[in-house]
């Protein structure tokens, strides 16, 4: 299964799919152009992720660095069980601090 990036509604995106090292390129410049258009908040819902590796970590450091650089706050919300333990092997359990949509 490929991933995708859909708009849910005003700011929050759906992330669906597997993010691993051949989609994760595509996915970082879609996650980049949401981030470039959102008007002060941007939330991407993992909810979707059918599965991850550290290409998401790595995903998710790139998405965070964008939104700093345009002044946007992004959360990461439903994020996979496996991409907490990536995280915490990392030692960057904050940067999947637990979030969900409200």
């Amino acid at each position: 299964m490929s991933v995708q990036l859909l708009d849910q509604q005003a700011g929050v995106w759906l992330v669906k799919g597997d993010i691993d090292f051949s989609s994760v390129v595509g996915l970082r410049q879609a996650g980049f152009d949401a981030i470039e258009h959102a008007d002060g908040l941007c939330r991407f819902d993992f909810s979707a992720v059918t599965s991850v590796n550290t290409a998401a970590l790595s995903l998710l450091l790139c998405w965070r660095r964008k939104a700093q650089q345009q002044d946007v706050e992004v959360e990461f919300c439903y994020l996979p069980s496996e991409l907490h333990a990536i995280a915490e092997l990392c030692d960057l359990s904050s940067l999947v601090a637990v979030s969900s949509l409200v």
